[in-house]
Parts: structure tokens; C-alpha cells; sequence
């Protein structure tokens, strides 16, 4: 008994010492414990003291995200405010769409229209582009008719003459010349005034000094030089001036005169004076004939009335060129039996060919 209370004894004496052991070292463990808690404590009143502090920063900054926000908001009221507006806009934009569908299914019937219309008009053109053809052929044979009818009109046009534009172009070049009492006529052939005319009508002058020259536009002039053929009706006189714009006329070639063509004789016929005579006719032949002095060559012989007076004066064709100087015309004659016989429209002209070259003494300027 005692044995086993010694034991329990010793047993609980162990378990006190053990107790008191681990009491001991539990103490030490929670004083450290404490130790560690309280530096922790501190150390989360430190991070405490900065989280306010951050707190307080973080409230500042929600205070100006609270300001934001309302200023965020009046925007976005306004923006509303807009688009309500725009929804308004677009709505109108959308009638109007309408409507444009509305004009463009219009236009596309339209369109289908023309198109019909368009492809009419092709065929329609087609067959004008055949009339066409058709009526270039038929302008093709009118032009063939026009170019014959033109030919035939320019042949009507040679013989259509305007006597008062010719009368106009040899006018100012026929002079009239009288010799002792006598008249006849002649024309300048050159600007410094040199005339041809008939023999006849100044081989009667003594001197130069009988021949004075009257010019169509009524002035008068003395004689400085003159000249007879021997071998033609031909007579040459100068005027006396120094002046070297006289009116020379035009001179043709009586080479290319025939039979048929229109002519004018012009003069100082009778010795009636100014206004000058003039006469139209044709050339009835190119005749080898005897002058008045027996000289024998080719005359023009033309209709145009010729009188006394008109000898020396120009024969002119359509263009009012020279082509001969008028000498003589038959008139009349007493036949064997004492008959008179009248001539009518037979005159004859020395052609301009013949009288050129001229003599060497004359000089024309």
C-alpha cells in the first residue's frame, strides 16, 4: 500500500515537475508571443495610420470623381438631348429616303420608257439612215444635173454681156480728134500717152500742130508727135504732156477673135462730140479685104453700127479689151444700071495684132 503511494507520489511529483516545466516554457513561448503580437499590432497601426492617410487621399479623389460625374452626367444629359434631336433628324432623313424610293422606282419606270422609246427611235433611225442612203444617191444624180446645168449656165453667161460696165472700162482711154475742121476718134495705148488711130483721119494735118485731142473727161491737149503707116489705116499721135497716168487701155490678141463673138465700136460718131457713141454687134467674119488705100489683109468685120466720126476709135470685145481700130464700113454704091445700092451693118476693123510691133521711132512709155 505504501509502495504504490510512493509510487502515485513519485508519479504526481514528476507530473508537477513536468507541469511546472511546461508551464515555464508555455510562459516563455507566450511572452514571446506577446512580444511578436505587439510589434504586429504596431506594425498594423503604422499601416493603419497610412491606409488613412491614403483613405483620406482616396476621398479626395472620389470628391473630384463625384464632381466629374456631375459634370460627366450634364453631358451626357446633353448628348442625350442630341441624340434625341439626331433620332429626330434621322426620322425626317428616313421620310425623305422614302420618298426617294419612291422617286427612283418613278425614275426606273421612267427609264424603262425611254429605253422603249430609244429603241423605237433606233429603228426609226435606221430606216431614215435608208432614206438617206436613197436621197444621197438621188443628190449624187442632182449634182451631175447641176454640174451640166452649170456648164450650160456658164455658157449662157459668156453670151449674158453688161455693155454699160464694158462701156465704163474703155470710156476713159477713147479720145477724140480734130484735125483741121474734120473729127475722128482714137485710144490711149499707154500711160504717157500715146493713141492709135486711122490713117485717114490725120494724114491731112500740115504740122502737129493741126491735131488738137480732146480726152473724155473734157480736157484738151496739143499734138507732139505723130505717125502714119504706109502699109495699113493706121496713125499713131502722142500727146503733148509730160503726165504719165493716162488711161491706157487694155489690149487683147485678135488671134483668138471669132466668128460670133460679142464686140462694141465706140467713137466720135457724126462728129456729135461728148458723150461718146457706142454700139454692139458681133463679128460677122474675119474677112481678107482691101482698105481705102488698097492694102490688102484680114479686117474684122463686125454688125456694130459705125459711123462717120467713129474712125480711129476702139473695137472692143466683152471684157472691154481692144481687139481692132474701126477704118471703114461700106455705105453705099451706084451700080451699072444707076441704081443705089444700101449697105447696112458691114464694117471693118484693122486688127490689133497688125498694128504691133510698132515702128521703131515710137517709143511708148
Amino acid at each position: 500500500m505504501n509502495k504504490w503511494l510512493s509510487v502515485v507520489t513519485i508519479i504526481l511529483l514528476v507530473a508537477l515537475t513536468a507541469g511546472t516545466v511546461t508551464n515555464g516554457v508555455l510562459y516563455s513561448q507566450a511572452s514571446n508571443n506577446l512580444d511578436d503580437t505587439n510589434t504586429r499590432i504596431e506594425s498594423l497601426q503604422g499601416s493603419v495610420t497610412s491606409l488613412n492617410s491614403g483613405f483620406s487621399a482616396i476621398q479626395g479623389s472620389v470628391s473630384i470623381l463625384d464632381s466629374s460625374v456631375t459634370s460627366l452626367e450634364g453631358d451626357v444629359s446633353g448628348v442625350m438631348s442630341d441624340l434625341s434631336g439626331l433620332q429626330s433628324d434621322i426620322s425626317g432623313v428616313l421620310g425623305q429616303i422614302s420618298g426617294l424610293e419612291d422617286d427612283f422606282s418613278s425614275i426606273q419606270g421612267d427609264i424603262s420608257e425611254l429605253n422603249n422609246r430609244y429603241a423605237s427611235l433606233q429603228n426609226s433611225l435606221a430606216g431614215i439612215e435608208d432614206d438617206v442612203a436613197g436621197i444621197e444617191d438621188d443628190v449624187s444624180g442632182l449634182s451631175s444635173d447641176v454640174g451640166d446645168l452649170s456648164d450650160q449656165i456658164d455658157s449662157i453667161d459668156v453670151n449674158i454681156v453688161d455693155w454699160s460696165e464694158v462701156a465704163a472700162i474703155i470710156e476713159p482711154s477713147v479720145v477724140i480728134l480734130m484735125v483741121n475742121g474734120s473729127t475722128g476718134s482714137g485710144v490711149i495705148i499707154s500711160s504717157d500717152g500715146w493713141i492709135v488711130t486711122a490713117r485717114h483721119v490725120i494724114e491731112d494735118a500740115a504740122s502737129i500742130d493741126d491735131i488738137d485731142i480732146l480726152l473724155s473727161d473734157g480736157s484738151e491737149y496739143q499734138c507732139s508727135a505723130a505717125y502714119v503707116a504706109d502699109d495699113l489705116d493706121i496713125g499713131l499721135v502722142k500727146i503733148d504732156s509730160s503726165e504719165t497716168d493716162f488711161h491706157a487701155a487694155t489690149l487683147a490678141s485678135s488671134a483668138d477673135v471669132m466668128v460670133g463673138d460679142q464686140v462694141m465700136a465706140v467713137g466720135n460718131a457724126l462728129g456729135l462730140g461728148s458723150p461718146l457713141t457706142y454700139t454692139t454687134g458681133i463679128v460677122s467674119a474675119l474677112r481678107l479685104s482691101y482698105d481705102i488705100y488698097d492694102n490688102e489683109y484680114v479686117h474684122i468685120q463686125a454688125d456694130a453700127a459705125v459711123n462717120p466720126g467713129n474712125s480711129g476709135g476702139p473695137l472692143v470685145n466683152a471684157k472691154g479689151e481692144v481687139i481692132g481700130i474701126n477704118t471703114w464700113g461700106y455705105e453705099w454704091f451706084e451700080d451699072s444700071n444707076g441704081n443705089l445700092r444700101i449697105f447696112e451693118a458691114m464694117n471693118f476693123a484693122v486688127p490689133i495684132d497688125a498694128i504691133f510691133p510698132l515702128p521703131d521711132e515710137i517709143e511708148i512709155g
